[in-house]
């Protein structure tokens, strides 16, 4: 059982760091391999690949971040090309939530280098997950599977968790995506817990286990995160959530939380320490934050709010041993 859920100093020197371990507890997590590395020398190690995994949770996207609102208020677009070609841009692959209008997400937004898998839904509204990624890959269907999603995940209304593995061109399978958007608000922590149940129940009924991560916005509160990894340990394939410093990747006005994570399997561990986008995190005690000293105004969170949303994207690069 990999031990993690501890506090860290992030050093940074010209654009590197490095990570120290001051306090471990009962929880389990992860921390970068830069630290910890596999335990063996570096040439008996397998081959293995680094991919570069996002998640995004881009408000009411399709509807100008409202729900009450329509494709005409949809003003954003620009903004998010902008955003994501130059934030994001290097993740092989990216996670989203709250997709309203996926065609328009990848015809006016996206990068035409990526390619979406996500599903329908009757309502017009529905807030999807999709899986995006680098069309230098594959995102097959994960072995076993019929199609794409998990449909029981929603339970009922909400919405299930998206999943496929991305592969090689030639269809060498490398890591299993499973993005989830689960239940919001505090007072639905046991839908919460089933659909982590529910997730970990698929995976234990895979004929084949391949490196995996679980990624999204899993809206937790409280002891949610414990509950999760509760479910995930039923798996045995020593299930870990990714840690990271930032307190909050989600900001909006004077609510903050901690939403998107990353939990992965025993065999994949973290290349670096995840990188949250600092509007949600930067000064944090200003009631009127000023705009961006760099001249960036997407650090400014009034304005990153209004024109991005108010989830901070969280981006992590992977090292998936070989098959």
């Amino acid at each position: 059982m990999r031990m993690c859920k501890f506090s860290t100093w992030i050093l940074v020197f010209a654009g590197t760091f490095s990570v120290q371990n001051l306090m471990a507890s009962p929880a389990q997590s992860v921390t970068s391999s830069v630290e910890s590395g596999s335990g063996r020398p570096q040439d008996q190690r397998p081959k293995s690949a680094q991919l570069t995994v996002a998640t995004f949770n881009i408000k009411w996207y399709g509807l100008g971040g409202n729900m009450n609102g329509t494709s005409a208020d949809e003003k954003r677009d620009p903004h998010l090309k902008e955003f994501i070609a130059k934030e994001l841009g290097t993740a092989d692959a990216i996670v989203f939530e709250e997709i309203v209008d996926l065609a328009r997400l990848e015809k006016n937004v996206l990068p035409t280098k990526y390619k979406c898998q996500s599903y329908e839904n009757s309502n017009a509204k529905h807030q999807k997950v999709a899986i995006c990624v680098n069309k230098k890959y594959k995102l097959l269907l994960s072995e076993g599977e019929p199609d794409y999603i998990w449909e029981d995940v929603m339970i009922g209304r909400h919405r299930p968790a998206v999943v496929g593995t991305v592969s090689t061109s030639t269809g060498k399978p490398l890591l299993q995506i499973i993005g989830v958007h689960l239940k919001a608000m505090p007072n639905f922590s046991s839908v919460r817990e089933e659909q982590a149940k529910l997730i970990a129940s698929h995976l234990v009924a895979q004929s084949k286990r391949i490196p995996t991560v679980i990624t999204g916005d899993f809206n937790t509160f409280d002891n949610d995160e414990d509950l999760i990894q509760a479910a995930l340990d039923e798996v045995g394939d020593d299930f870990a959530q990714i840690n990271y410093p930032e307190e909050y990747t989600f900001r909006s006005g004077d609510m903050l939380s901690k939403f998107d994570r990353f939990w992965v399997s025993g065999a994949v561990e973290p290349v670096s320490v995840p990188k949250v986008w600092t509007a949600c995190n930067k000064d944090i005690e200003a009631t009127a934050p000023e705009p961006a000293a760099n001249g960036n105004p997407y650090e400014n969170i009034s304005y990153y709010n209004e024109h991005i949303s108010d989830h901070c994207p969280v981006i992590v690069k992977l090292q998936v041993p070989a098959n």
